[in-house]
């Protein structure tokens, strides 16, 4: 299955309202810029794709929601987080038999398959991989490489394809994880950028990690440059948590362990005084991974 070609949704939506190339295109790009970017052959910059979101009187939200089904897919990507946090094997594998079934409706409905899209086919990648590591299955390593290759072969991510990346980066070694991920970061040219996948900010933070984890803190370095640049929501509790982590890990690697060793245990018992044992779990295990003195709190055990 190809990736979905947002200039062809465009233009779909385009014509469902009547409206010419012309019409369309007047003071945001030239007619010929649209016809590459409907064939797929080049992509717009963000703030013109807008533009032309914004002409055929939609949000980016309605855009998402009508076209991508962004929303159903996001919400089941967080689903599958939570389950990863609270080994809950059983969620992982109910999301997985309503994707299979999902797709069989399809096969039914349509000889094009138009209602199982390629976010869907991902999902279900996603999802199967995560199963199997979660279970310990034999053959997890398979599903993974599986997995790895067509990463390999997707020439752009949107932020639900970092959200998987979040989730099974963890298990893949250092190369395998830095190959996936280097077309993708690659194209990236502004961090400051609003409009970022959000959940590049925590795939930064798993390779940050590894990186400290093999003993490279040059390579370590480039992933914390990146995430003290990347944009983020000063709203957005778990972002801020997030970095705060990064930013105290980073105290400890430079210097100032005890004063780092306190805020960590400050954190984690933030996180379980708030009855979020799964993120009090993850800090302990960066710890281990990272030889960084805790406090290991039961929750975390």
């Amino acid at each position: 299955m190809q990736d979905l070609n947002l200039g062809r949704v465009i233009d779909d939506i385009r014509r469902n309202r009547n409206m010419t190339v012309e019409m369309l295109c007047e003071g945001i790009i030239s007619p010929s810029a649209y016809s590459r970017f409907v064939s797929g052959k080049t992509f717009l910059a963000s703030d013109s794709f807008m533009k032309l979101v914004f002409r055929l009187h939609m949000t980016f939200a309605m855009f998402l929601q009508d076209h991508l089904d962004f929303f159903r897919i996001k919400h089941h990507y967080a689903m599958l987080n939570n389950a990863k946090g609270y080994d809950n094997l059983a969620l992982v594998q109910q999301l997985i038999g309503d994707y299979q079934a999902r797709y069989t409706a399809a096969q039914k409905k349509s000889k094009t398959n138009e209602a199982w899209q390629t976010h869907d086919e991902r999902f279900l990648m996603v999802a199967t991989a995560l199963a199997k590591q979660l279970s310990e299955s034999p053959d997890r390593q398979k599903y993974l490489e599986e997995y790895q290759e067509h990463m390999l072969q997707y020439k752009s991510l949107s932020d639900n394809d970092f959200f998987g990346l979040k989730l099974l980066l963890p298990y893949m070694t250092l190369k395998d994880a830095e190959a996936v991920v280097k077309k993708p970061l690659k194209q990236l040219t502004d961090l400051k950028e609003p409009g970022l996948a959000e959940n590049l900010y925590y795939v930064c933070g798993i390779l940050y990690i590894k990186h400290l984890a093999a003993g490279q803190p040059k390579k370590a370095d480039r992933y914390y440059k990146m995430l003290d640049e990347i944009f983020l929501d000063s709203l957005d509790l778990g972002w801020k948590l997030s970095r705060k982590l990064y930013q105290t890990i980073h105290l400890y690697f430079t210097g100032e362990e005890d004063r780092a060793v306190d805020q960590i245990n400050k954190l984690s018992v933030f996180f379980s005084d708030l009855n979020l044992s799964h993120q009090s779990r993850f800090i302990a295990q960066t710890c281990r991974e990272l030889n960084i003195p805790h406090q290991e709190l039961e929750a975390s055990k």
